[in-house]
C-alpha cells in the first residue's frame, strides 16, 4: 500500500515568535528555532508549501526560515517554491510605499532565483553582485563595469535577467546589465535575455510596460532586430526551451550592437 501524504501541494501557514515565559520552563531562542526547523522541514518534506508573516529583523525568523528552505532545496531534488513570506500588521505603519513593496517582493524573488539555479543545475552559475561585494562604490562608471565583468562575472557568455514586480529599482541588476554589454581586454560582451517571473504584473499578458523592467534591458529589447528578448517563466519542467533562449542569446551578441548608453543607477530607484 502506497503512503500518499494528505498535505502535498497545500500551503500552511506558520506562526513563530519569542515569550518572555520561555526561560521559566528552562527553553531558549536556540529550542524555538529547532522545532521551527524541525516543523518546517517535515511539511516541506510532505509536499506543502510554507507561508510565514513578520519579523523583518536582520537574522530573524524570516531569513531564517528562508535559508532553511533554500537547503532543503539543495539536499533534495524539490524544485517547487517553498515559502511564501508576508508582512503582518502593523509592521507596516512605520514603512513607506516603496519599502513595503520591495520587502513583499524580494524574499519571493530570492525563492525563484534558487529554483531557477537548482533547475538549469551545471548550464549556468549564479554570478550575481550583492551589497557589500564592491568596496569603493564612488569608483568611475567605466571602471566599475570592468570590475564586474572582469571579476564577478568573467567567462559568462549570456547574462539572464529575472525579473520580478521591484528588479527594474536595483542598482546591482543595472550594474550587472552594463557590464554584461560591455567588451574588454580580457572578455566579449555576454548574451543577454529577461525572464518575466510569475509574481510580475506583466506575467502572462503576452507583453510588458517598459517601465516594470530594467531600464537598460528595456533599451535593447525593441526594434525588428532586438539584442536581448524578454520571455515568461515557462515552469519548472521547461528546461530545454531556457536552454534554446540562451542559446539564441548567445548568437545574438555578436550580430546586432546592444545599447549601453544610459547613465549608471548610483542608488537603487
Amino acid at each position: 500500500m502506497a503512503y500518499m501524504p494528505t498535505i502535498a501541494g497545500n500551503t500552511v501557514a506558520i506562526s513563530i515568535s519569542e515569550s518572555p515565559d520561555m526561560s521559566v520552563f528552562g527553553l531558549s531562542d536556540a529550542h524555538l528555532r529547532d522545532a521551527m526547523d524541525r516543523l518546517a522541514l517535515h511539511l516541506l518534506s510532505s509536499g506543502a508549501r510554507l507561508a510565514y508573516g513578520g519579523d523583518m529583523r536582520k537574522d530573524g525568523f524570516t531569513e531564517w526560515l528562508f535559508e532553511l528552505v533554500s537547503r532543503y532545496r539543495r539536499e533534495t531534488s524539490e524544485t517547487q517554491i517553498g515559502v511564501t513570506s508576508y508582512l503582518a500588521w502593523p509592521n507596516h505603519i512605520s514603512m513607506s510605499a516603496d519599502e513595503l513593496e520591495k520587502i513583499s517582493n524580494s524574499h519571493e524573488d530570492q525563492e525563484y532565483k534558487d529554483l531557477f539555479v537548482h533547475m538549469m543545475g551545471d548550464d549556468m552559475v549564479d554570478k550575481s553582485v550583492e551589497d557589500g561585494d564592491i568596496g569603493d562604490l564612488n569608483i568611475k562608471t567605466e571602471t566599475l563595469r570592468q570590475k564586474i565583468r572582469d571579476d564577478f562575472i568573467a567567462d559568462a557568455t549570456v547574462t539572464i535577467v529575472l525579473i520580478g514586480p521591484c528588479t527594474w529599482q536595483r542598482k546591482h541588476v543595472d550594474w550587472e546589465i552594463g557590464s554584461s554589454l560591455r567588451k574588454t581586454d580580457n572578455n566579449p560582451r555576454c548574451g543577454l535575455l529577461g525572464i518575466l517571473l510569475p509574481n510580475h504584473p506583466d506575467f502572462g499578458t503576452g507583453k510588458y510596460h517598459p517601465h516594470l523592467i530594467p531600464p537598460r534591458l528595456a533599451d535593447n529589447c525593441g526594434g525588428d532586430d532586438p539584442y536581448a528578448c524578454i520571455y515568461n517563466w515557462p515552469g519548472q519542467q521547461a528546461t530545454d526551451r531556457i536552454r534554446e533562449w540562451i542559446h539564441k542569446a548567445f548568437q545574438r551578441k555578436d550580430g546586432t550592437s546592444p545599447d549601453n548608453s544610459r547613465d549608471q543607477f548610483g542608488k537603487n530607484h
